[in-house]
């Protein structure tokens, strides 16, 4: 059978499962993968914790089956990682795919390995990013946090099928972390923007405004984009700064209080948990001061719609633009490189345009979903199909 392609008849016994740890995370960033899956033959089937009806419904419309299991995502309890392996084994014993594929950390490192212990020997890995541990924190809880799951990778990522990265960076630090070998891991820029749904405008300048749209997190650069909105709004009154996006239960979160102050004295305005596609349309310039990431799917989308970028000069956010052709890096958690860089598009308003159409090319050419998903199923014709 060739490497590159699956026999088509043989696919269709193909069960492959998807873990994943949330429904809504494997809805909205993987239904075209998981469509693409379907499409292209193979049964799949997504492995999530609880979740609402709407969200059972959802995953059924994409064409695939499901099953819950028990995670509580943000806990460092032992005894409930414990439950999270048996729940797992008994799930994937039940499903009995051909192959698994886990998204994040707790689904890969008790996903694989419930898959391991069932004597299922196609099993992926894929890293969106390293997470809020791989960030710079310099807590002795959080370093001891990343030290034991740092050891949890040691021990399930060397026995597994293939690991999936997104950007170079993370890569090269898990790889060495883990001694993987070179044919071990693999790299797919990006989960891809579906140009279909996502579509270029011109952006407006009048007034100019600056989004930024995330998990209200700390290692997002959220405080740095407040910082900022208040320094340029004291100078440029006019210019608006928009937050979309809500809070979480993962450590780094905000609370309502960090933004109350910049919200009563109309820094910024906060609009929650939003359909992101109107308020890019409103949009001049995108804004993620991020630590870390995998390729964040927030700038792949504001790049689709031709929004010029500000982010950081760090893994999975650098691989987003070129200097000064399609947006700006800054360093992470630098409040004066940040005000500075978006202080140059009030004095050149011009940037917004040339720099948002080239975000406009580099989206089509870097991050259409169907080139990604392409690199995923070449990559499982080849594997599987061995």
């Amino acid at each position: 059978m060739s490497e590159s392609t699956l026999n088509i008849y043989n696919r269709e016994s193909y069960r492959l499962a998807i873990i994943g740890n949330k429904a809504s995370m494997l809805i909205n960033f993987r239904k075209d993968l998981i469509i693409d899956l379907t499409t292209s033959g193979y049964s799949v089937h997504c492995i999530v914790p609880v979740s609402s009806d709407k969200e059972k419904r959802a995953i059924l419309e994409l064409g695939a089956s499901f099953d819950e299991f028990y995670l509580e995502r943000n806990s460092v309890n032992p005894f409930h990682d414990i439950r999270t392996l048996v729940s797992l084994v008994s799930v994937i014993k039940k499903v009995n795919p051909f192959c698994i594929l886990a998204f994040t950390a707790k689904p890969i490192v008790w996903g694989l390995t419930a898959a391991k212990l069932l004597g299922i020997k196609k099993r992926f890995a894929v890293f969106t990013g390293l997470g809020y541990f791989f960030c710079i924190n310099d807590s002795m809880r959080d370093k001891c946090i990343r030290n034991i799951l740092a050891l949890l990778y040691k021990i399930t990522l060397p026995s597994v099928t293939k690991v999936i990265f997104q950007n170079s960076d993370d890569c090269a630090e898990i790889k060495k972390l883990c001694q993987l070998p070179g044919d071990k891991v693999a790299l797919i820029k990006g989960t891809g923007v579906n140009f279909n749904e996502w579509h270029f405008s011109p952006a407006p300048t009048s007034p100019l405004v600056f989004t930024l749209a995330a998990r209200l997190l700390r290692e997002k650069g959220v405080l740095e984009f407040l910082q900022a909105a208040s320094r340029l709004k004291a100078n440029y009154p006019k210019v608006e700064f928009w937050v979309l996006g809500d809070f979480d239960t993962n450590p780094g979160s905000l609370v309502k209080e960090d933004l109350q102050k910049f919200i009563d004295d109309g820094i910024i305005q906060w609009f929650g948990f939003v359909d992101c596609k109107t308020y890019f349309g409103k949009t001049s310039i995108f804004v993620l001061p991020s630590y870390r990431e995998g390729i964040p799917r927030s700038i792949q989308e504001a790049m689709a719609v031709g929004r010029a970028i500000i982010t950081t000069d760090t893994p999975g956010c650098r691989e987003t633009v070129i200097y000064g052709y399609n947006g700006f890096l800054v360093p992470p958690r630098d409040v004066n490189a940040l005000t500075k860089a978006m202080e140059a598009f009030v004095h050149q308003p011009e940037l917004v345009h040339t720099m948002g159409y080239h975000s406009y090319l580099k989206a089509v050419e870097d991050f259409d979903v169907k080139k990604i998903n392409a690199q995923y199923l070449q990559l499982f014709a080849k594997e599987l199909g061995e």
